[in-house]
């Protein structure tokens, strides 16, 4: 098993939303957060972290969260001649932005309060949707079950699933993201 990084405050992923992690949490307090499980050292699994942009950190329950943060998608080209890559979203939609901000400093102070589920620590996967179905539905996989690794291994599993997810405020996206996660029983709120 790998080490396991820390690093105080949110963890951003997905390239394009590195700016806005570092404007959106200025100001809100960190608590030290671990990173993704690594993959081991001996090198079995090659497989980046998830590229679907948004905020994590890890916990003994893991509580998902798709917001629509930028209102813009520009779909790449798709030729079928190499892997397909995430879609850049562009135009941020700040009432989303305070609503995923909102669920990381409920997740904070939950964590901070001694007297709520005591020896018990919550985490997040908070990740933008785009407005778009098929960045929600990756997002919904991710949700249930972790990144896979590119060479099956136990030891490359992450244990970082979703418990429950607070869902997209579309419709549209949400009924999509239901129909994937239901069968599941992982609860969409």
């Amino acid at each position: 098993m790998g080490r396991r990084k820390t690093r105080r405050g949110p963890r951003a992923v997905g390239g394009h939303m590195h700016t806005i992690a570092n404007d959106a949490w200025i100001g809100m307090p960190g608590r030290e957060v671990t990173w993704k499980k690594e993959p081991p050292e001996d090198g079995i699994c090659n497989k980046d972290l998830s590229d679907l942009p948004g905020f994590i950190a890890d916990g003994d329950i893991v509580i998902g969260g798709l917001f629509p943060m930028h209102y813009r998608i520009d779909e790449p080209d798709q030729n079928l001649t190499y892997k397909p890559t995430t879609p850049r979203c562009h135009g941020l939609n700040f009432r989303e932005l305070r609503f995923a901000q909102t669920m990381r400093f409920a997740v904070e102070e939950i964590n901070n309060r001694t007297d709520l589920l005591p020896g018990v620590e919550l985490g997040y996967k908070i990740y933008d949707s785009c407005g778009s179905v098929p960045m929600a539905l990756k997002a919904a996989l991710d949700f249930a079950s972790g990144p896979f690794p590119s060479n099956y291994n136990q030891s490359c599993l992450s244990p970082y699933f979703a418990s429950g997810i607070i869902g997209e405020t579309a419709s549209s996206t949400t009924v999509a993201v239901a129909s994937t996660v239901g069968p599941l029983q992982i609860a969409l709120v």
